[in-house]
Formats: C-alpha cells, structure tokens, sequence
C-alpha cells in the first residue's frame, strides 16, 4: 500500500528530526526551557 509507506517514511523523517535537536544539546537544553517558560512543570512531568 503506497499510503502506509509514505505515512512511514514521514514518521521516519519526524524521527530523526527529534534525533538531530536531541543531539545538539544545546539546543535541545533551550528547546526545553522554552516549553517550560510557557508550561507549567506539572505538565512537562507527564513527558
């Protein structure tokens, strides 16, 4: 089925994109603190 295989490829894509920001740390670090700025630290305990 050529819709599952894109639907996989995409969820590939998303995958290492998420893999790219978690290997810069730094990123990642400012990332993190962004969401927490916007949320409250109850709702980033769930994650």
């Amino acid at each position: 089925d050529r819709r599952a295989s894109e639907s996989l490829i995409i969820a590939l894509r998303r995958q290492a994109a998420a893999c790219d920001l978690v290997r810069d740390s730094g990123e990642a670090r400012h990332f993190a603190a962004t969401i927490r700025r916007y949320f409250p630290v109850r709702l980033i305990h769930d994650f």
